[in-house]
């Protein structure tokens, strides 16, 4: 990976300008704020939420614990509304992986057609020099670098067609940008 940075840097390929960062900045504090969402409203904790509740009602009976209790009172319903809130904070995450996606093909795509261009230039030079454009050493790093921005390509192509359940979020996908291999999903 240290070669593939190197051979980045030394070609001055496209990054994320500030604006993108602030972007993907501000798409993964929404993201995280789903996220923290999604796990409060687990159908599986309407019951203890309806425990909370009534608890809180018996120590201090006031009319806003009463309408919390009223509610959570039915813990099919609960646990329904529940799940429905879940899914929709999971499709709020995944528009929000699909505009990260928006932020980071670009770049990822600028990557891969400068990468290809000085691929095809060092196996003329290589030529040229006598050596194998198939082992020359600066030729292979381009290679292994091109195999991941297309590897990151197509998390990114994956993202606008995954179910909520497999969104990312979006620094998962900016550290493409520097990382190439995504992390498998959990």
């Amino acid at each position: 990976m240290k070669s593939s940075l190197a051979i980045i840097n030394s070609l001055n390929l496209p990054a994320l300008s500030n604006g993108d960062i602030a972007a993907l900045k501000s798409l993964q504090r929404d993201w995280n704020q789903h996220s923290a969402r999604m796990n409060l409203l687990m159908p599986d904790r309407a019951l203890a939420d309806q425990k909370a509740a009534f608890s809180a009602f018996l120590a201090d009976p006031t009319e806003e614990n009463e309408q919390r209790l009223a509610v959570l009172a039915d813990e099919r319903l609960t646990a329904k509304r529940y799940g429905l809130l879940h899914e929709a904070h999971a499709e709020l995450r995944r528009r929000i992986s699909q505009k990260a996606a928006g932020i980071v093909r670009p770049v990822l795509e600028s990557m891969q057609q400068a990468l290809q261009g000085e691929l095809e230039a060092r196996q003329e030079a290589a030529q040229s020099e006598g050596l194998s454009k198939r082992t020359d050493e600066r030729c292979v790093v381009i290679r292994e670098t091109l195999g991941q921005v297309a590897l990151g390509l197509k998390t990114v192509d994956e993202v606008t067609n995954i179910t909520p359940v497999e969104d990312r979020s979006p620094m998962d996908l900016a550290a493409l940008l520097l990382q190439g291999e995504p992390e498998p999903l959990a």
